[in-house]
């Protein structure tokens, strides 16, 4: 989860090329990662609460579909 920043850059550089690109596909293993970005503090329990809320800006790329996260095997990946 640590390279959306990277990604995210990448993205926004290439439009300003003039690339149009329509969405970013993210592979992710962990299916509890998944969850946290799809459904937010709803997914979340005690073991996840020091998550703060600055590190939900994942949802937001998600939810206006800049960023697709699937899930990908561990040993696929």
């Amino acid at each position: 989860m640590q390279k959306f920043g990277n990604i995210l850059w990448t993205h926004q550089y290439l439009e300003a090329q003039g690339y149009k690109i329509k969405t970013n596909i993210v592979y992710q293993d962990n299916m509890i990662t998944l969850s946290l970005v799809k459904n937010g503090y709803v997914s979340s329990s005690k073991r996840t609460k020091h998550i703060k809320a600055k590190y939900f800006f994942i949802r937001h790329f998600h939810n206006t579909g800049e960023l697709d996260l699937q899930y990908c095997p561990t040993e696929q990946m």
